[in-house]
């Protein structure tokens, strides 16, 4: 009696064994799952270069090809990795009680050893009874469509994520979302990877200091500008020393507006105001017929303010009053951000031609400039296309697998 509970124990062990075996391939998928989309999560939260959050993206449907068939038997290896799943667990077990003082048991969890097994019933002209311990196929596949339910909300993170509009940049005069940072260090200038171009030149000293081709020092010093730019919309961000309080009076002189020339052939066809000044609306995106001149001529450091235009429609600039310090290398300077937002179809057939432009941004005595010189995105593939094309590739092939199994 004693041998025949051990041996049935032996047998219940030996079950409980096989389907934590069949488990946890289903279980440390899940768990990986789990992992890859977090991680992704904070890539995107962090705004990180792109090609991690990409990589990550392109492991998820490769996930769903791990996973085994949820058709037939698992001893056909459906799947690419079936072999790598145990067959689904099973255990029948006969008590049978022969006389008042006899037990007979028995186990068996292979298909070979339960059809030689008796049916549950009479054995032997004595009473069995008999518990068929069915397949664990309902808890596998629940486990199965878990992961399946979330590679798929993963699947859309990463969808929506590469079809953001560049970077989620709010319109707020905080560059932070431009990757810069203000730890006092060089590095401090560096934007994320998606800014499409960026100049830097950072000076410092006071009103004596040259900068090029004025005077100034830090007060007058255009220190970086940054453009990236989606489907949707150009976006633009600039630092400086300058106040954009600053008044044209007593010596001083205003803020001026950002010019945008298409063909980079100095005409400067378009305006965004800033603060509105001229009798322009800040935000506005003009066709400029004329553009003024700082103390040096527009040959020099180009255009300043929007006098005239047309204008074709809003956008958005946001600028900082209240200097802040401790950016770059001259720890103690000064400085104000802008940042702005333009929708490009504003741009009418400028921006679809694909033609090179150049943004750019001075004050009214124009003492110091910066121009940078993207290429619109007519010539460069939306990052949301770019990401779509493998992840449905893989997703199709994946269900294609499941289909045929």
């Amino acid at each position: 009696m004693l041998a025949k509970l051990q041996s049935l124990q032996a047998k219940l062990q030996s079950m409980l064994a096989k389907l934590l075996k069949l488990l946890l391939p289903l279980l440390t998928l899940l768990l990986l799952t789990l992992l890859l989309l977090l991680a992704t999560l904070l890539l995107l939260l962090a705004k990180l270069q792109p090609p991690l959050a990409l990589l990550l993206m392109l492991l998820h449907p490769l996930l769903l090809l791990l996973l085994p068939s949820n058709s037939g038997s698992r001893n056909k290896k459906t799947g690419l990795l079936a072999g790598f799943f145990s067959p689904v667990c099973r255990v029948k077990i006969n008590i049978s009680v022969e006389s008042p003082t006899h037990l007979a048991m028995s186990a068996a969890d292979t298909a070979e050893e339960m059809a030689a097994m008796p049916p549950n019933g009479k054995l032997d002209g004595s009473f069995s009874s008999g518990m068929n311990f069915a397949e664990f196929n309902p808890l596998i596949t629940l486990i199965q469509r878990a992961v399946m339910r979330l590679l798929s909300f993963s699947s859309a993170v990463f969808t929506m994520a590469f079809a953001m509009p560049a970077a989620a940049y709010t319109i707020d005069a905080d560059l932070s979302d431009w990757g810069l940072q203000r730890n006092g260090n060089a590095a401090d200038w560096t934007p994320h990877a998606l800014a499409k171009a960026w100049t830097v030149e950072d000076q410092t000293g006071g009103r004596g200091v040259y900068l090029s081709p004025g005077y100034g020092g830090q007060a007058y010093d255009v220190e970086a500008l940054y453009v990236d730019y989606d489907a949707t919309y150009l976006y633009l961000a600039l630092v400086t020393g300058h106040s954009p309080l600053t008044s044209n009076s007593g010596g001083n002189y205003a803020p001026g507006d950002f010019g945008i020339d298409f063909g980079q052939d100095g005409s400067y066809e378009f305006g965004l105001e800033t603060t509105g000044s001229n009798g322009k609306i800040a935000g506005g995106l003009y066709a400029v017929s004329t553009w003024g001149a700082g103390l040096w001529g527009a040959a020099n450091e180009g255009p300043t303010s929007i006098l005239n235009g047309t204008l074709l429609g809003l956008g958005e600039v946001e600028y900082s009053t209240a200097g802040v310090a401790n950016m770059g290398t001259y720890t103690a300077d000064t400085h104000y951000f802008y940042e702005a937002r333009i929708p490009v179809a504003l741009f009418g057939s400028y921006w679809g031609s694909g033609e090179a432009f150049d943004a750019h941004w001075t004050m009214n005595c124009a003492n110091d400039s910066l121009i940078v010189d993207p290429v619109p995105g007519a010539h460069v593939p939306e990052p949301g296309t770019l990401a779509l094309l493998p992840l449905g590739l893989l997703g199709m092939l994946g269900l294609a697998r499941r289909r045929r199994g």
